[in-house]
């Protein structure tokens, strides 16, 4: 290593030193908040700035940012590669079951069938809700109880409805998408962020899914208490950034962190598309740098 690259190196080390110690500092005289991005650090601004043609560096696995009125790719981190989706999976079991034409008033039962293995779930056996407020819960806090509800409410065995949802993924030529049940739970529901770009496009067409995913919260009650309740939106950037119109959270082990996110940006709508990112900072933090770099 010649002398002018040690010195290079010792700066940027240096920098990296004193960066860490303020912030470490720093982050311990605040007061404690809600973090929605993750910094990329120096080092990863010194490298942005050094060579910008490379596009915005991510954390995902895979990533793609789509222009939402001609369904161009603007940028992308192996987009093409085929990963578990989690609950974006959702959005798909929401758009196959608003094909059976459903009364969204008509009443539904939660079974101990449905909570088996759901995970974490504000439902319980015997609960008594609208389908309306079902595919609320679906939609805005990610319940995987409702999720099932909603599917078992078309009359479709699971194994029916499970075709339908990849019934869907064929009408839109997506080969590398692939659905085993309708709440994303299991690793199985996999695609590509750029098929999924394809997906989540089709769903904003639904005036009621768009209108849904951009809610920050939904208020309910059960038809057989009296108690009412609050549903708040998994999607944090519905909260701070007002140009985001809609989107979709998802979380297993095996997938990481999935987004899907719509956003208004320089007089076009975007549709941002993160799979497997490491942390729940870093989907928001990984979105807001694809579209930080769309519009450079």
């Amino acid at each position: 290593m010649n002398s002018f690259m040690k010195k290079l190196v010792f700066y940027l080390l240096a920098v990296w030193a004193i960066s860490a110690a303020y912030k470490a500092i720093a982050t311990n005289h605040r007061s404690p908040s809600i973090r929605f991005e993750e910094d990329p650090g120096v080092i990863e601004k010194i490298l942005d700035k050094l060579d910008p043609s490379s596009g915005p560096r991510l954390k995902a696995k895979s990533a793609v940012l789509v222009d939402l009125e001609s369904g161009i790719i603007l940028s992308g981190k192996n987009e093409d590669k085929t990963r578990s989706i989690a609950s974006l999976t959702k959005l798909v079991t929401a758009m196959v079951f608003l094909k059976t034409s459903p009364d969204l008033l008509e009443i539904a039962t939660v079974t101990p069938e449905d909570r088996h293995n759901a995970g974490r779930t504000r439902l319980y056996s015997g609960q008594k809700l609208t389908l309306f407020d079902l595919f609320h819960l679906m939609l805005i806090s990610s319940d995987n109880v409702a999720a099932r509800v909603i599917a078992r409410s078309t009359g479709f065995t699971n194994d029916e409805f499970v075709e339908k949802m990849n019934e869907l993924a064929a009408e839109h030529n997506l080969s590398k998408t692939r659905f085993t049940e309708p709440s994303g739970l299991d690793d199985g529901n996999v695609s590509t962020a750029s098929e999924f770009a394809v997906i989540f496009r089709e769903a904003l067409k639904d005036g009621l899914i768009s209108e849904v995913i951009s809610k920050r919260f939904h208020t309910y009650k059960a038809l057989n208490n009296d108690k009412q309740y609050v549903a708040y939106n998994t999607n944090r950037f519905l909260y701070v950034r007002e140009e985001v119109f809609g989107g979709k959270t998802g979380y297993i082990k095996d997938s990481g962190y999935c987004l899907a996110l719509g956003v208004e940006s320089g007089g076009r709508k975007l549709a941002a598309v993160i799979l497997g990112a490491p942390s729940n900072g870093y989907r928001y933090r990984d979105a807001a740098r694809l579209l930080a770099f769309a519009n450079k």
